[in-house]
């Protein structure tokens, strides 16, 4: 074989490596659980509450939808953000000591439970990545005096398949799914840290609106949250 016939043969070789390549689909995750680990950034003696709140919240997906689970009190406590992407509406479902409410909102406004940001400045660097449980993440920093008096560095990732996946909680402009995080729920601060993500099936219920709760306006329900002192 002459020096022509190597290199065009060599030429051919690297080619099909390069298309080879190029179908290779990255894998996203379309429906599943994933599972976060709290750190409270309050104090026990501050917010004595935090003492029965649990140290990992859920979340579950699947065809946009999702909801957030977050559980404690041994049981007799259970909170719920869902987004129904299908019914454009936000749920905020409370179960508490025997009693079930929830408070109903378009898909574009934020979840009643969440803190009201003002000021809130997202500077995304799409240059500063890291991998977190096995997912490319993509970081942001992220300035609000209402969670912190320095600048926060957010990680967020496209490889789990939720579109707009931030509705109805204050960094909907992040279109990213977020892995690290730092928020504010019923008046406490709280750092989020993804650590699992599970492909499994999710029943379509997880996004429903269960029956047999009474419906509260955002002030009521503000109100009652006040009177458990969450």
């Amino acid at each position: 074989m002459d020096g022509k016939m190597k290199i065009k043969y060599l030429v051919i070789f690297f080619v099909l490596l390069l298309v080879l390549g190029a179908c290779k689909k990255k894998k996203t995750h379309d429906e599943g659980t994933l599972v976060y680990k709290i750190t409270y950034l309050e104090s026990k003696s501050e917010k004595p509450i935090i003492a029965l709140l649990p140290d990992k919240v859920e979340i579950k997906y699947k065809n946009n939808n999702r909801v957030i689970i977050v559980k404690g009190f041994w049981g007799t406590f259970e909170m719920r953000f869902v987004t129904n992407y299908n019914e454009k509406k936000n749920y905020t479902i409370l179960y508490v000591a025997g009693k079930k409410y929830y408070v109903e909102v378009p898909i574009d406004s934020m979840n009643a439970g969440y803190e009201a940001i003002k000021d809130l400045k997202i500077q995304p660097n799409p240059n500063d990545t890291a991998t977190i449980e096995g997912l490319l993440c993509y970081s942001a920093n992220v300035i609000n005096k209402t969670i912190s008096d320095s600048v926060l560095k957010f990680y967020y990732t496209y490889d789990i398949n939720i579109k707009d996946p931030n509705l109805g909680s204050p960094y909907k402009d992040i279109d990213g799914v977020l892995t690290e995080f730092t928020s504010k729920i019923m008046s406490i601060r709280m750092y989020f840290q993804l650590v699992d993500v599970i492909d499994e099936p999710i029943d379509d219920k997880e996004f429903e609106l269960p029956k047999g709760y009474k419906k509260l306006s955002r002030k009521e329900f503000e109100e009652l949250l006040k009177s458990f002192d969450l």
